[in-house]
């Protein structure tokens, strides 16, 4: 199933300009690097479609895991990955800058999950 699910993947993100790598596919903007990628699950054949963004002036490890991180969800058959693929696009669509970023946050019930240095990026604190 995993093959088939970066297949899919590939055809959606490629197009548009993303790059890919392995399991992860991402687009650099110039602000933002946008990135989505896909991660096998531990306990079976059970996947998850992450996404999120490195926000390039804040000069963190571009190689490493993403500064601000999201799960679009699970995906536990191929037919689940298209309304993911979906709320990603959308997501990725709506935020082209670090106001869109902070914004997004501020439409978040708690910043519990939001990574202390992104917090002191923003003066969140």
């Amino acid at each position: 199933m995993k093959d088939e699910l970066i297949k899919i993947l590939d055809n959606f993100f490629t197009p548009l300009g993303f790059k890919k790598q392995n399991s992860l596919w991402s687009f650099d903007n110039g602000i933002l690097i946008k990135k989505v990628n896909l991660q096998k699950s531990d306990f079976g054949e059970i996947f998850y479609l992450n996404y999120g963004y490195d926000i390039k002036n804040l000069n963190s490890d571009l190689d490493s895991t993403m500064d601000i991180y999201n799960r679009a969800g699970t995906i536990n058959h191929v037919d689940d990955l298209q309304s993911l693929i979906n709320e990603v696009s959308n997501n990725f669509n709506s935020t082209n800058s670090e106001e869109d970023i902070l914004s997004s946050f501020e439409k978040r019930p708690t910043m519990n999950d939001i990574p202390l240095n992104i917090k002191k990026y923003f003066k969140l604190t």
